[in-house]
């Protein structure tokens, strides 16, 4: 199931951890995403490619892949 999240507090948290709030909404949401699909990928591995010079930009086409597709092609 896809959690919606309120923006203003995502945006807090993300400023008072110091950004780690955004490494964990990374995987929790391509987690999330997976799931929605009834994928087999591993959020993790994707997450640590996101922190990898030059293989995150891999693993953000991958990320916006899966929203697309979540959203029905509504924000390609």
């Amino acid at each position: 199931m896809i959690k919606h999240r309120n923006l203003w507090l995502q945006v807090l948290l993300f400023i008072i951890t110091l950004r780690i709030y955004g490494i964990y909404w990374y995987c929790s949401t391509f987690k999330e995403m997976v799931e929605h699909q009834d994928q087999e990928e591993n959020a993790v591995l994707w997450t640590i490619l996101a922190l990898t010079p030059t293989a995150n930009l891999f693993s953000f086409w991958k990320h916006g892949g899966l929203v697309e597709s979540v959203t029905n092609n509504k924000y390609p």
